[in-house]
Order: C-alpha cells, then structure tokens, then sequence
C-alpha cells in the first residue's frame, strides 16, 4: 500500500509553511478548499502567517486524518507532540515513521 494514496502525509511544518503530499483526491480537494496550493513536485504548500494560523492547520489536518512524519530537528510529529504537551492540541493524531520508502509505521 502507498499511504499517499489514502492519507495526507505531512512533510514539513515547522517553518513559515505547511507542505504537504496525497494522492487522494477527495483529500486534495479538501487541502486546495483550505488555502493549499499545489507546486510542480505534487506537493500542497500552504503559507504559515504565525503560531495561531500553524495551530488552525494543525487542527484542519488532524480532522483530516493526516500522518504527521517522525525524525528529527522539529519534524511535524515532534511540533504536534510539543504543542500537546502545551497544552494547545488535545485531540490524539496519527504518526507515520519511515524505515525506507516502502517500509513504514503507522501509529
């Protein structure tokens, strides 16, 4: 199973933007109806104005039921778990962690 074709992975969200992938295209609806725009690598980008915008997108993409990416230095998993533990996030959300591009944890 490729998760892109079911989910929206997301990428990056710690800088001053939200990149996100999916293949899905009820999904992709969604991410364009909320202000994503899509580049020329097939990744939705959304602007990130400051840390009450990044904690809507945050909000948006959890109701989606997107996978948040794990690693390290700030990845979108780590910024969710952050904000958790300041108490800004309380509704639970999903993690995927890469082993290799087709050897994945979803939890």
């Amino acid at each position: 199973m490729n998760p892109e074709q079911e989910f929206v992975i997301v990428a990056e969200l710690a800088g001053d933007r939200a990149a996100v992938k999916t293949e899905n295209l009820f999904l992709a609806a969604q991410l364009i109806s909320i202000g994503f725009g899509i580049n020329e690598s097939s990744t939705f980008n959304l602007a990130i104005r400051d840390e009450d915008h990044r904690l809507l997108v945050i909000d948006i993409l959890i109701e989606l039921g997107a996978l948040f990416s794990s690693g390290r230095d700030w990845s979108p998993a780590e910024l969710v778990r952050y904000y958790v533990e300041l108490g800004k996030i309380s509704k639970k959300f999903k993690v995927i962690s890469w082993k290799n591009p087709h050897d994945y944890t979803i939890r």
